[in-house]
């Protein structure tokens, strides 16, 4: 056989070979892709096998419903944060112009060992008021030593803001007790609607915005200019801005 017959006869085993190999074993893209069917579908087995536990079923219910919760409580949270934040602002609004008449008013002040933080606290020419803002909608009802505003009870309100009105007073005892002066606590409530008559429930005073300005207005002068600057600096050293 001649050279020509040769490399015909090798060229031809050449491309056998080739089609032999093709045909055998499909490029790697597509391995790889039957791959991850053949993955997917185990998955999927998998999963529905476990489903038909009814043990397993509970607990994949159990944390979907765990994490539809803890979002709507993060919501809620701050929309709280929101409303509440807001009654703040309307308070600070509406003292604002008793500085020019001798007040000092500080805001969102924190005591180290409290939890939460002191909304306001007016010192000025009538004395001292820790003010706590509650931002509610409803009627405010007092009965006896209960509070309720818009049928719901609202006691730990009450707790809260004495509470505030001891630290305050703890804090500047020194101060205070050369003047024999006691923090008076008052809730400052916006969008509620207040009582007519008795607005005081445990030592402590409802008002709205504008009625609380009207009653730091027309207490008692018992507090000299100069003493009223003494106290708000003496307060503001020891009672530090929440947010600073």
């Amino acid at each position: 056989m001649g050279r020509v017959g040769r490399r015909r006869i090798s060229s031809g085993r050449v491309r056998a070979s080739a089609r032999a190999e093709s045909g055998a074993h499909p490029p790697p893209m597509a391995i790889c892709a039957r791959l991850r069917i053949d993955a997917v579908r185990s998955r999927g087995a998998v999963v529905q096998a476990l489903l038909h536990e009814p043990a397993i079923t509970a607990l994949v219910v159990a944390a979907l419903a765990l994490v539809q919760l803890t979002g709507f409580l993060q919501n809620s949270t701050v929309r709280a944060w929101g409303v509440g934040a807001e009654g703040e602002r309307k308070t600070a609004a509406v003292l604002e112009p008793l500085r020019e008449e001798g007040f000092v008013i500080l805001h969102d002040r924190k005591v180290s060992g409290y939890g939460g933080n002191l909304d306001h606290l007016v010192i000025g020419p009538t004395g001292l008021w820790a003010v706590e803002t509650k931002n509610l909608r409803g009627k405010a009802v007092i009965r006896g030593d209960t509070l309720r505003i818009g049928g719901h009870r609202r006691d730990k309100i009450i707790d809260q803001v004495k509470q505030e009105a001891t630290i305050i007073q703890v804090v500047l005892g020194e101060s205070l007790a050369e003047y024999g002066l006691r923090v008076t606590p008052v809730i400052c409530l916006h969008r509620g609607e207040l009582p007519y008559f008795n607005k005081t429930v445990r030592g402590v005073r409802l008002a709205s915005g504008r009625q609380l300005v009207k009653m730091l207005r027309s207490g008692d002068q018992v507090l000299p200019p100069a003493e009223v600057e003494t106290l708000a600096r003496a307060a503001d050293r020891l009672l530090k801005p929440a947010v600073s």
